[in-house]
């Protein structure tokens, strides 16, 4: 069974927040899934890549 873990981080839709801001609420490195507007807000849906397993 595979688990996969995302992270959603809101904010305003009149300040979107840049990348070095994302980055610290620890999403380096994630895939940004989805980014939606909801009425004041934004909400950025991001996906913890798979890790590639060698056998």
């Amino acid at each position: 069974m595979t688990q996969i873990e995302y992270k959603i981080i809101v904010g305003s839709k009149y300040a979107p927040m840049p990348e070095e801001v994302m980055n610290a609420f620890g999403v380096r490195g994630w895939d940004l899934v989805r980014v939606l507007v909801i009425g004041e807000r934004m909400e950025y849906i991001f996906k913890r890549p798979k890790i590639q397993r060698h056998h």
